[in-house]
């Protein structure tokens, strides 16, 4: 399975293919900014508004934190998470293993980032601790399949 590219600096290497299915999401508020236009470009992806949870508390290491997007199957279990940042933030292998950290506690089988100018998708196997990096968000028919 595929995994990100690093690039000097840091940088994780962009996937251009996902800009076109994710219009209009640079914000200079990326939670309720990029969050919100996130949570309706899932609903143009076939995600129903029901089973999307906006900034949604988790505890981690027994500190209090928030996911700023979740979409749910529909048994209401977690599906995709989305961490976004602030434009000017760069999506790095640190703010990756952040949201890849998150995800151990949540689970969802598939986890997009996103500083509204880059794009990541990747479906995550927890029974083999793999990932693989995807060049499109999945539909919502086709992510409940996974």
């Amino acid at each position: 399975m595929a995994r990100a590219a690093v690039q000097p600096h840091g940088q994780v290497e962009p996937a251009p293919a996902l800009a076109g299915q994710l219009r209009d999401v640079a914000d200079p508020h990326p939670i309720g900014g990029n969050g919100g236009r996130l949570a309706k470009q899932a609903a143009h992806l076939g995600y129903p508004r029901g089973l999307l949870a906006l900034e949604r508390g988790l505890r981690y290491n027994q500190r209090q934190k928030r996911t700023d997007l979740l979409a749910l199957n529909p048994d209401g279990k977690p599906l995709l998470l989305v961490e976004c940042k602030a434009p000017t933030v760069p999506i790095t292998a640190a703010t990756a293993h952040q949201a890849t950290t998150y995800n151990q506690t949540i689970g969802a089988p598939l986890l997009l980032l996103t500083n509204g100018l880059v794009h990541y998708c990747w479906r995550v196997d927890f029974a083999t601790r793999t990932n693989e990096r995807l060049a499109d968000i999945p539909a919502f028919a086709a992510a409940v399949q996974l």
